[in-house]
């Protein structure tokens, strides 16, 4: 008996900051790389399909990034070591001050 099939992995690659589409939000946006391999035995072979997906923390909505953008967010990521573990030091965002009370 052969196992043949397909799994997806998601992987954090940056948070950024833009206006969401769905709530029209300015804040953190999340940039996830889904890549979908084919697997023998479970054991995953090669990559069948790679996507890249911006989800708004805000709201949850989902919009899809172009490859080649989402490509470049990821080796702008990857060659600026200080800002390789993504966070809220790594965005344009910016926290509210804290209230006077």
């Amino acid at each position: 008996m052969i196992l043949v099939g397909v799994r997806s992995y998601q992987t954090l690659v940056a948070i950024v900051s833009f206006i969401c589409r769905h709530c029209g939000v300015h804040g953190p946006k999340r940039i996830e790389k889904i890549v979908t391999k084919f697997t023998l035995f479970l054991v995953p072979l090669f990559p069948l399909s790679t996507k890249y997906l911006a989800t708004c923390v805000a709201c949850g909505a989902s919009t899809p990034v172009e490859s080649q953008l989402g490509a470049r967010v990821e080796a702008e990521q990857a060659a600026s070591p200080d800002t390789s573990t993504p966070g809220p030091g790594s965005t344009q965002w910016q926290q509210p001050p804290p209230s006077g009370r």
